[in-house]
């Protein structure tokens, strides 16, 4: 489970988006 969150001051290729908009979870097996 790989949390997705923006942080206050980076900028960000998705326009008009702020911390508050993107809330995701990126679920990916681990196979190496």
């Amino acid at each position: 489970l790989r949390p997705i969150k923006l942080y206050k001051g980076v900028p960000c290729p998705l326009k008009d988006k702020n911390p508050e908009d993107i809330n995701f979870y990126v679920v990916r097996e681990n196979t190496e």
